[in-house]
C-alpha cells in the first residue's frame, strides 16, 4: 500500500528490496545489515532506499516506525533470536508484520545440519530452526502468528504485532 514503510534486517546486497519495488513502488524502504561492504554496495545499487550497518539485535530506530519487517535467509545468523525478535516487536507499528523466510531443510537432517555449522562453519551460521521451533519463539515474544506456508525450499513465517 502507499507509502508503506518496510524493514530488510540482513538486507545484504539490497536486492529483495527492488524486488519488492516492482511490486510496489510506493513504499519506503530500509535495510540494515552488520557487514559495512554489503552496506556500501546496497547504497550504490539501489539509492532510492536507505541502508546503515546495524546489529539485528539492537535495531537504530525509534519505536512503531514500520509496517513491515523482512528477515529472509538471516534469522539463522542471529545469535540471540530472542533480541531480534523484541526489536521487531519494538519497532513495528501495532498490527505490523513481520515476514521470516528461511529454507526448510527435512526434520531428519537438522541435528546433522547443526552439528556441521558447528563444527566447520565459519560464515557465522548459528543453527537451523524447524519451523515449529521459529513459531513458538514468535509467539513467546509478543507476536501473533499465521500458520507458516512452505514455497519450495523456504519456510515462511509470518507474525504480526498485536
Amino acid at each position: 500500500s502507499e507509502n508503506q514503510t518496510v524493514l530488510d534486517v540482513g538486507s545484504g546486497t539490497g536486492r529483495l528490496l527492488r524486488l519488492l519495488e516492482n511490486q510496489n513502488p510506493q513504499f519506503i524502504g530500509f535495510g540494515v545489515d552488520i557487514s559495512e561492504g554489503m552496506v556500501e554496495e546496497a547504497r550504490k545499487n539501489f539509492p532510492q532506499f536507505k541502508f546503515q550497518k546495524a546489529n539485528a539485535e539492537l535495531l537504530p530506530f525509534e519505536d512503531g516506525k514500520f509496517d513491515k519487517i523482512i528477515c529472509s535467509a538471516s534469522f539463522h545468523h542471529f545469535p540471540h533470536p530472542e533480541d531480534f525478535l523484541r526489536e521487531a516487536n519494538r519497532v513495528l507499528k501495532p498490527g505490523g508484520e513481520l515476514v521470516i523466510a528461511e529454507i526448510h531443510f527435512p526434520k531428519f537432517i537438522l541435528p546433522m545440519l547443526n552439528w556441521y555449522i558447528l563444527k566447520f562453519n565459519s560464515e557465522g551460521d548459528v543453527r537451523v530452526y524447524a519451523p515449529n521451533e521459529i513459531v513458538t519463539l514468535l509467539r513467546k515474544n509478543g507476536f501473533l502468528v499465521k500458520t507458516p506456508s512452505y514455497f519450495l525450499q523456504v519456510q515462511l513465517h509470518c507474525g504480526f504485532r498485536e
